[in-house]
């Protein structure tokens, strides 16, 4: 990842339905709430395996609001997990360490260019090589 920051849950505890999602300085123990689960959530219609992505410490999912389309630049937030296809609840790995939201087709991405510092804001944005799109998954962390 460009910025060398982890997608964190504001403090140190549990998350709030519809509360921010931002980056932090990494803290990958059990004590900081930077963990995260990758559920399975079926597969879009290209075949691509999908996922909810629920944090270890409060159960929430990442969330954008509503249940269609986002444009780009909507916030990310946490909300009560939804595996359905209804929601917009699913991501897919893409290429280059995209996670990309399969209905808007819109990666994770800290909010400006390059230039998000601790505690910018994750929100959704056209996916770019040249940007803070591409994002590193550590398998099993604790």
């Amino acid at each position: 990842m460009v910025t060398n920051e982890c997608v964190d849950i504001p403090n140190f505890g549990p998350g709030t339905i519809d509360g921010p999602v931002l980056q932090y300085y990494c803290n990958l123990t059990n004590s900081d709430n930077q963990l995260f689960y990758l559920d399975y959530a079926g597969t879009n219609s290209s075949s691509r395996t999908l996922y909810t992505i629920r944090n270890v410490k409060d159960g929430l999912c990442l969330d954008v609001p509503g249940f269609e389309r986002v444009s780009a630049g909507t916030l990310v937030s946490e909300y009560h997990c939804d595996r359905s296809s209804r929601d917009n609840q699913a991501f897919y790995l893409g290429s280059n360490g995209w996670i990309v939201n399969d209905k808007s087709e819109l990666c994770l991405d800290v909010d400006g260019v390059r230039s998000g510092g601790p505690g910018a804001r994750i929100t959704l944005y056209h996916c770019r090589l040249d940007d803070d799109h591409r994002w590193k998954i550590i398998d099993g962390v604790a």
